[in-house]
């Protein structure tokens, strides 16, 4: 059995609120930084994406993005309304520890508020690119995609051989690190 592991270097975002565990999806902006989204720019093939919403994203749209299974969603600002609905069904002992289908997370807070150019910029570049979201610790992590960023490191484990098999391999040394 043989794996493969690989380290880069990121970019991390950090929000005010958020919620959902982490998850990864190809990144996908709808509009601008002050746009209000509704549930009819939510579309079926944004299944496993993660969308770009604007200034605010309508409880409509949440439901939507929901049941067909968008990762997460990232906005300027949250109705208060909607973003109690999903924490009245977490336990606020156990926040790290809850979810309810997708991840959320805004970048300036409740309210109206488009994403800040600075932080939009950024995201922007990352469109069409695989990203993750983790709403519980208000995060948006956004891997390098260059070359030279990506350190490999791989392991590989070797079967075990009898000493009858093979006099020149020892059993005990059957774990190969490069």
């Amino acid at each position: 059995i043989g794996e493969v592991l690989l380290r880069t270097i990121a970019t991390k975002v950090y929000g005010v609120i958020g919620s959902g565990k982490e998850r990864g999806g190809v990144l996908h902006i709808i509009g601008n930084s002050s746009n209000l989204v509704s549930g009819f720019e939510i579309k079926e093939e944004m299944h496993r994406q993660i969308i770009v919403t604007g200034a605010l994203v309508y409880g409509e749209a949440l439901r939507k993005a929901a049941v067909i299974g968008v990762s997460g969603i990232i906005s300027g600002g949250l109705n208060l309304n909607d973003y109690l609905s999903i924490a009245q069904t977490m336990d606020p002992h156990d926040k790290l520890g809850t979810d309810v289908g997708i991840s959320i997370l805004a970048t300036e807070g409740f309210g109206l508020i488009p994403i800040g150019e600075d932080i939009f910029n950024l995201i922007k570049s990352f469109n069409g690119k695989f990203v993750f979201i983790d709403g519980n610790l208000n995060m948006l992590l956004l891997p390098s995609a260059t070359s030279a960023s990506i350190l490999s490191i791989r392991k590989a484990t070797l079967p075990i051989l009898s000493i009858s098999k093979s006099p020149f391999i020892k059993p005990e040394l059957n774990i190969i690190d490069i």
